[in-house]
This record gives C-alpha cells, sequence and structure tokens, in this order.
C-alpha cells in the first residue's frame, strides 16, 4: 500500500478521498451486518427446542431445561418433587 502525504493535498482532494472512505466504509459495514443477521436469523430457527419438562398438575406448561427455570419447577422442587418426576418420557 503507497504511503500518502495527506498534509500535502489540497482540500479538495483531501475532501474527495473522505468521501470515497466514507462510501466504502459504509458498503462494508453494510455486508458485514448482513451476515451476521444472516448468522442470527439461523441461530434462532436452531433454537426451537422442545420441552424436557412438563408440570404434572397442568400440563400445558413446559419447560426445554434452558435459562432460568420457570416459578411451576421451582415450586414443585419445594415440595419434595424431582427433576425425574418432571421429565417428559418420550
Amino acid at each position: 500500500m503507497a504511503h500518502v502525504n495527506f498534509e500535502s493535498l489540497q482540500t479538495d482532494e483531501l475532501w474527495a478521498i473522505h468521501e470515497q472512505i466514507g462510501y466504502l466504509l459504509a458498503r462494508k459495514l453494510q455486508a458485514e451486518k448482513s451476515v451476521i443477521e444472516a448468522r442470527l436469523v439461523e441461530l434462532r430457527r436452531r433454537s426451537n427446542l422442545h420441552p424436557k419438562f412438563q408440570n404434572p398438575d397442568e400440563p400445558s406448561q413446559t419447560w426445554s431445561g434452558r435459562g432460568r427455570p420457570p416459578k411451576w419447577v421451582s415450586s414443585l422442587l419445594a415440595t419434595g418433587k424431582t427433576m425425574e418426576d418432571l421429565r417428559i418420557l418420550s
């Protein structure tokens, strides 16, 4: 890459370089953003986890086992149930 002495350039030359760099930078950032957004869509698509645990008293309440447990899990564990008691059998 050639070294340019920016101090020796005229204002209009510097401005033209500035505009060109701004344009190129915006294009490259948009391309990177598109790649990241596509990866995010793919990750979200893969994150459809099947539930592994179910509330025996309220079968519509399920949990995948990831993240913070729902309140119903904590409540049932406090009453003496185990995670195996809540596991959905496949």
